[in-house]
């Protein structure tokens, strides 16, 4: 237990910025990866073959190889975003929980919380590289084996109910730890008032941002 608090105590001791150059920096390689070796034709192909004719695959494809760069611009702005949103939903929580933190300590504290994401995007990453083989976007969905959608036939399971399952995985938990870790080592308090406060701040917002997310996907089915 001790070694974990000086680890996690570590963490949120390092530069806030360096920390965000290596979220921006993983994420781009993982689509570097993603891009050249794993979405090759094949894979697109082998989705819409049955669906598209075979001149508007092509165009798919040329149309993605020519945006790319979009994406990897993009990439700053939603580490930014992400982190922006999960720091306001705890930051009104602080109101409620008369918590004097203020919002830039919270946001560098999400941040390097979120430090989780880069190892869970790199182990993913080469599981779906080198373990096992993608022919359809669908084996990417089936290659999570670190949420709970691993568990089930996601043929049948209604797409609406694929997010919120997929959310209830081993790097959300550990999220949500690190999370609470984030707030004990800024007021000095113990891990268990940490984590209350965090499932009713973090925690009402992601339910919030889940219920959005099936209402659209319901509205557009």
């Amino acid at each position: 237990m001790k070694a974990l608090n000086r680890i996690t105590i570590e963490l949120f001791e390092q530069d806030a910025r360096l920390v965000f150059l290596l979220l921006c920096l993983v994420q781009t390689l993982v689509m570097v990866i993603q891009q050249e070796f794993i979405l090759v034709d094949e894979v697109y192909y082998n989705t819409y073959g049955e669906q598209l004719a075979m001149e508007r695959i092509d165009e798919l494809i040329a149309f993605g190889e020519e945006w790319a760069w979009v994406n990897f611009a993009l990439v700053p702005l939603f580490v930014v975003l992400q982190a922006f949103l999960i720091t306001v939903c705890l930051n009104v929580g602080t109101l409620f929980f008369n918590y004097d933190i203020g919002f830039k300590a919270l946001f560098k504290m999400v941040l390097k919380a979120m430090i989780v994401f880069v190892f869970a995007s790199l182990l993913m990453t080469f599981i779906q590289w080198q373990v096992i083989e993608v022919s359809t976007f669908q084996d990417l969905q089936n290659a999570n084996f670190m949420s709970a959608l691993w568990f089930f036939d996601q043929e049948t399971l209604p797409v609406w109910l694929s997010y919120p399952i997929s959310l209830i995985s081993v790097y959300e938990i550990a999220f949500w730890v690190l999370l609470a870790a984030g707030v004990s080592y800024l007021l000095k308090q113990s891990f268990s008032e940490s984590i209350n406060f965090v499932a009713s701040t973090y925690g009402v917002g992601l339910t919030v941002w889940i219920l959005l997310i099936i209402f659209l996907q319901i509205s557009v089915s």
